[in-house]
């Protein structure tokens, strides 16, 4: 009888001592797997907040800072709907002497020039189409007017879409990447050998992150030029700060980041146009396009236009085949970036109060 006590109580103590450490490991367990959750969606929120912040923030304050006579994009898209073809389209054709709108055609890769527009007559002859030449590709007579199609934080699952329009429109881009490791490497490469510019965005679009310190900034650019370069071979020196040049989101005084970039021999471009796409709003791409073709006729000078290169933005490469028809068939050249290309930096284009 003593015995089978000694058993009951030698049972339940191992229950007892079995329960607890059950009710102990599995919270444990259970709070390790959720602090790595929300560590997760931490990450994915501030990147979500940085370009809300750029698209609700910086980038609206600069286009309303250059475009102050104007209405801001979401006008341009309804007051667009509401004319007829000649406000966006007809209207430059009389202003390049009567040239009847034409879409661009899906010219050959030979003869093209570094705008990366080439130029096929109907008899299969190369018409001329450099800097020299008053014809673009599309047989229309050109304005003297050049617009910078760029993409930001890419490269994405829609990169390789995005670089087939471009190869069937034979123009070239530039890509503002987002790199931290080789996972798109392909999509990298391919868009160095299809001799688009490839800038420098940063390594993660994490505000707090790159602006932590000067040095943070640094270590972010020279991070993200080192795998573009590690892949691609390309010693890329264009830059696009994330937020814009005139973000309000650095701890360290932008100035000092500027003055660092160019003593690097790095050149930093903004932009003076716009799709909207970084915007909470969903807009088609018929109004994406507009919302560009508003910035551009707007501008007396060339166009640096603000696109981006994300998942949550399709509509953007749905509106791109009809944007660079359009800019064509009025007579605008379309090139990447280079060397000599104008910089648009923000914070001058606001203190002069265009």
């Amino acid at each position: 009888m003593e015995e089978v006590n000694r058993k009951n109580v030698n049972r339940i103590k191992r229950m007892i001592i079995g329960t607890f450490l059950f009710f102990m490991i599995v919270p444990t367990i259970l709070c390790v797997f959720l602090f790595i959750r929300l560590a997760k969606l931490e990450k994915k929120v501030d990147r979500l907040m940085s370009e809300r912040t750029v698209a609700m923030g910086t980038e609206g304050d600069a286009a309303d800072a250059m475009l102050p006579d104007e209405p801001d994009a979401a006008n341009v898209v309804t007051e667009t709907n509401e004319k007829d073809k000649l406000t966006l389209g007809q209207t430059k054709d009389a202003e390049n002497g009567g040239q009847d709108g034409k879409p661009a055609d899906a010219a050959s890769q030979e003869g093209e020039d570094k705008s990366g527009n080439p130029a096929d007559d109907p008899n299969g002859e190369a018409k001329p189409d450099d800097a020299n030449s008053d014809v673009n590709s599309a047989g229309v007579k050109k304005n003297g007017k050049t617009v910078y199609l760029t993409f930001d934080d890419g490269p994405s699952c829609y990169t390789e879409e995005i670089l087939n329009i471009l190869k069937e429109k034979n123009v070239k881009a530039t890509f503002f990447v987002v790199l931290s490791d080789d996972t798109r490497a392909e999509d990298l490469k391919r868009i160095a050998e299809e001799g688009h510019t490839i800038g420098l965005h940063s390594m993660s679009h994490v505000y707090k992150n790159i602006y932590a310190s000067l040095d943070a900034f640094k270590k972010d650019v020279k991070g993200v030029h080192d795998l573009v370069q590690n892949i691609t071979g390309v010693d890329s020196h264009y830059y696009r700060f994330p937020g814009g040049s005139s973000n309000e989101v650095s701890k360290v005084p932008v100035d000092e980041c500027i003055a660092w970039l160019d003593g690097a021999g790095y050149l930093y471009f903004d932009w003076n146009a716009m799709n909207g796409d970084a915007t909470d709003v969903d807009y088609t791409p018929e109004q994406l396009r507009d919302n560009v073709l508003g910035y551009v006729y707007a501008t007396d000078g060339d166009s640096m236009v603000l696109m981006h290169d994300l998942g949550a933005h399709y509509a953007t490469v749905q509106a791109l085949p009809d944007l660079i028809d359009t800019l064509l068939a009025e007579g605008y050249t379309i090139a990447p970036i280079d060397d000599n290309t104008p910089t648009f930096h923000q914070h001058e284009i606001s203190q002069k109060g265009e």
